[in-house]
């Protein structure tokens, strides 16, 4: 028999196993990489549901709905607002820079003639704030 029909069940067993361990290898890859995301969370905390608010109200100023992105980002100081005491305790410096962008961008988005860009620009920096 020549030695290649040898190798043949080799070659597939060995196959077998390299496909058997690779879920093994990916899970302990994925593991690595949320431990790695856990690691670069804001020192807030997790700050995707303000996010979430903001993003929104940016999707209502490009779409020219300066009073309902208002409206959203007034929800949003309300439950930053809830959250103060424990924030400033976890990083005063990280709670009080977003809060003054809260304002601002509240300022931009209350004006009597509100500018749709600068509007847009503050509700911008207030999301990469929030990252």
């Amino acid at each position: 028999m020549p030695r290649s029909f040898k190798l043949q069940p080799i070659t597939r067993t060995l196959l077998c196993v390299a496909l058997v361990a690779t879920p093994g290898l990916v899970a302990a890859q994925a593991q690595t990489g949320s431990m790695a995301a856990t690691a670069a969370t804001s020192p807030l905390g997790d700050l995707s549901e303000y996010r979430t608010i903001a993003e929104d109200a940016l999707k209502l100023a490009k779409g020219g709905d300066i009073a309902g992105a208002r409206k959203r980002l007034k929800e949003l100081e309300t439950v930053w607002d809830n959250h103060e005491d424990a924030n400033k305790k976890k990083s005063y410096n990280r709670w009080k820079a977003i809060d003054n962008q809260v304002d601002f961008t509240l300022d931009k988005l209350s004006a009597k003639k509100p500018d749709q860009a600068a509007c847009e620009k503050a509700l911008a920096d207030l999301i990469a704030r929030l990252r």
